[in-house]
């Protein structure tokens, strides 16, 4: 299954709840999820809060069963 890409994650979340969620974030969250992720910054990482995870898992769900 092709996960969403990372513009319509944080654009689900945003419109849902008002959040903003950094790419890292999001990436931390795929890669849990055992999808590819290509890490191109060396910059530290910033880990996903307990919501934000729960929030992005939700999206990566809900926007793979749209086609």
């Amino acid at each position: 299954m092709k996960c969403p890409t990372y513009k319509a994650i944080a654009g689900y979340i945003k419109d849902k709840y008002g959040k903003n969620v950094h790419t890292c974030a999001i990436a931390r969250v795929k890669e849990e999820l055992g999808y590819p992720v290509n890490r191109q910054s060396t910059s530290p990482k910033i880990l996903p809060t307990d919501l934000e995870r729960q929030y992005i898992k939700e999206a990566i769900e809900n926007l793979s069963k749209v086609k």
